[in-house]
């Protein structure tokens, strides 16, 4: 496998660990250990959920862009779906608890 390869499976890694901490957040919040108004203005940011959705357009854009095994592209698709979906969760969040 060359370096882009490699490149490729640690972006996914990373992206898909974005999306697994934020969901560790939420089932604090759920759970009663942290503020959901706290979370909403000191953690999560304007910035990082623009570029959750971007990512996750991008990783729809490589997937069907790209000639590649199918692994990766579930594995695009999958990552894809997780960023939108979090993204998407950080707008909600965020305009309705993001205000003190």
């Amino acid at each position: 496998m060359d370096e882009f390869g490699y490149l490729l499976i640690l972006v996914l890694i990373m992206l898909f660990v974005t999306v697994f901490m934020d969901l560790i957040s939420i089932f604090m919040i759920k759970k009663g250990d942290v503020d959901i108004e706290d979370y909403a203005t000191a953690v999560l940011k304007w910035p990082k959920v623009i570029l959750l959705g971007i990512f996750g357009i991008v990783m729809f854009y490589y997937a069907f862009t790209t000639k590649g095994a199918a692994l990766t592209l579930i594995a695009e698709l999958t990552v894809g779906v997780l960023l939108i979906a979090d993204c998407i969760m950080g707008i909600v969040i965020k305009i309705k608890h993001g205000k003190k």
